[in-house]
Order: C-alpha cells, then structure tokens, then sequence
C-alpha cells in the first residue's frame, strides 16, 4: 500500500509533492490540527462546528488525515481539517489523555486544553540569483544608474536635492539615508 496520499503516480512513494517542490522534508509532528464536526452530532448550534485534534499523519485506508481528537482521546480520520502550524497542545496533556483512554491510568486531566507555541525548527533563506537577468530579446538588461543627487522624498512624492555641503558629516548622510527609503504599505 502507499504511503502517499497524491493521485499523481508521477511521485515517488515515499516523497509528498510539496517536498519536490521546496526541496526538504516539512517536519509535522505535534501539529495542532482543527477538525470538523458534523451537524448531526452538535447537540445545538450554539456547539463549536471543529474540535481540537493533534495531526499525526496520513489516513491508511482513505484520502484523509490521523487526527488524535483532544476533547475525547479518540483516534479519528477526517478529510478536511485546519491546520495551525505555529501552536501545539501541551505535551503533558496530550501523554495524559493517551494514559487515560488507552491505558486505563487514573489521571487528573484540566477541564481547558493549554496549547504552547512550536519552536521555530527552519527559516526558509531567499536564494541567491546566479543568472543575471535578460529581456525577450536574449540581451542583458541595461544597469540603472541612480543619481544621489535628486530622489523622492517619502513624505510628500516630490524630488528634492541632497545637499553635497554637508555630506561629510555622519548626520547628515543618516537624515539623507532616512529619506531615501519608501514608507511600507
């Protein structure tokens, strides 16, 4: 049986299609994930329509993901769940609701699940063009020289002149640099 869930037979079994495309295995573990739950089963619609689960991987038997509900402690296969990649549920809360439903151990669970931010594992770095860029024709694009002399003020949008006096001087150079960058929008 697969290990994949992708229709594309074009994939390799043990590779997922976004990781062809980034370049690196996406690490998943202790995922918070957000499940729906059916209308049938909310007792009124006041309930909350997803319940808090913990991802741990991919549906065997059907296109869907193994989610480890937090509010019962039971193993449940969903197609649509949300994931929240920046927070998990307490570890300890997610060993001790695994001991009570599964071992029978008496434990004391809290009545609110605390969830703690993941610590960040990666940070994606922009990569390095090697190739400078060409237009249609095959040419090389033509450097733009930047005067220092006349740029747009970021206050206002109108050009002003930078005074070469006092260019010397550290202040000056600063409150020229200050000017020359664009307010974010």
């Amino acid at each position: 049986m697969k290990s994949n869930p992708s229709r594309n037979s074009s994939v390799q079994p043990a590779t997922i299609q976004y990781t062809l495309v980034i370049g690196f295995v996406v690490e998943v573990d202790n995922v918070t994930v957000f499940h729906h739950v059916p209308k049938v089963k909310r007792t009124s619609k006041l309930d909350m329509k997803t319940d808090p689960g913990l991802f741990l991987g991919y549906a065997k038997t059907s296109l869907g993901y193994r989610i480890l509900d937090l509010c019962t402690g039971k193993l449940i296969e969903r197609r649509d769940a949300i994931f929240k990649e920046t927070i998990t549920a307490d570890p300890t809360f997610a060993h001790d609701l695994i001991d009570k439903v599964y071992f029978g151990k008496n434990v004391d669970l809290p009545s609110a699940i605390n969830f703690v931010p993941l610590p960040v594992s990666r940070v994606l770095e922009p990569v390095e063009a090697e190739q400078e860029f060409c237009d249609e024709s095959g040419m090389e694009a033509e450097e733009i020289e930047v005067e220092d002399e006349e740029f747009f003020d970021a206050a206002d949008g109108t050009p002003s002149e930078s005074d070469e006096s006092t260019s010397g001087s550290d202040e000056s150079s600063d409150e020229s640099m200050m000017t020359k960058t664009l307010p974010m929008q």
